[in-house]
């Protein structure tokens, strides 16, 4: 008896249409579930760091009490492209306005180098603070600055300073009380004028990575600051 096996007919034991695509189905499912943690996990860790940091970020210095100390963190004078960064004259100014009010009587620079430029972000913070009318005597270097984390590390152990002023746009603010507060310090923040448009979102969006960043580094990574590992790696070395 012959048998002739019609094309688009199944054969005994071939699988069937459905189970292709449940497998399909499946995978996607997976997909948006791991997708929707991470967005999950970002948006937890972004809230948490802003809640955390809310009560102490200030925005009129008439409100901001008084401290001995402020604390500028570093970026670039320029941009990449060699135009004024909006991000440093808003630092700088900031820093000046709670001097000339009095709000503190020392500002501590911190910000490491950048290569290829020479001199670090400390060096030409001093001189826009300078030119700012901020007495040399006034002002102490912190080029160690490599990272927020290491900023506020130098501030309280290399520094002594607990409770300092933190200047900086409000979102990096938040972040670096946070870390303080770690730390065990009492960070109260100045928030300076922020910068809108496509810059502003490129930096909301990496600094929804570095909160998670920031969280893992205080409860899970501990890290050492950049320029202690640097010295161990220097010494390992010789």
């Amino acid at each position: 008896m012959y048998y002739i096996q019609q094309a688009g007919v199944r054969g005994p034991g071939a699988p069937g249409p459905r189970q292709p695509r449940k497998r399909q189905a499946m995978l996607a499912a997976i997909i948006i579930v791991l997708a929707g943690g991470v967005v999950l996990a970002i948006a937890g860790c972004y809230l948490w760091v802003r809640w955390s940091a809310a009560a102490r970020v200030f925005r009129d210095p008439a409100l901001l009490p008084a401290r001995d100390t402020v604390l500028v963190l570093g970026t670039a004078r320029l941009t990449t492209g060699g135009r004024e960064n909006r991000y440093f004259t808003g630092r700088i100014g900031a820093a000046g306005v709670l001097f000339d009010r009095g709000r503190s009587s020392s500002v501590i620079l911190s910000g490491a180098d950048r290569l290829p430029v020479r001199q670090t972000e400390s060096e030409e913070m001093e001189k826009a603070c300078l030119e700012r009318g901020i007495p040399r005597e006034r002002l102490v270097q912190d080029p160690l600055g490599y990272r927020t984390w290491d900023s506020m590390w130098v501030c309280v152990h290399d520094l002594g300073c607990r409770d300092p002023i933190v200047v900086s746009q409000r979102f990096h603010v938040e972040r670096a009380i946070f870390i303080g507060l770690y730390m065990g310090m009492d960070p109260m923040g100045f928030a300076a004028p922020g910068v809108g448009g496509w810059v502003g979102f490129r930096m909301f969006a990496r600094e929804c990575l570095a909160r998670v960043k920031c969280v893992l580094d205080c409860f899970i990574l501990h890290p050492e600051p950049v320029y202690r590992r640097r010295r161990a790696s220097d010494r390992g070395g010789n």
